[in-house]
């Protein structure tokens, strides 16, 4: 994903399972990296949130979702 985000605003965002975590960077308007959000995707899933202001300094580990996954019915 690219771009911008209001205080707020949502997007959705569909990531690759299955290969481990998976590291997404958090930056400024100044286009600073100030964080990351890193998502652990082992199965698929749907449904997990993320709130940016979660994000972690550096990437390590999953940051934990603010609403938890569930099961992918496509499966």
């Amino acid at each position: 994903m690219s771009g911008r985000l209001a205080p707020g605003e949502r997007s959705e965002q569909e990531v690759s399972w299955g290969t481990g975590l998976d590291a997404w960077e958090v930056r400024d308007t100044r286009g600073e990296i100030i964080g990351w959000v890193v998502v652990d995707t082992p199965r698929r899933e749907s449904g997990a949130v993320y709130n940016l202001s979660d994000a972690q300094p550096k990437p390590g580990r999953a940051t934990p979702p603010r609403v938890s996954p569930h099961p992918d019915p496509m499966q």
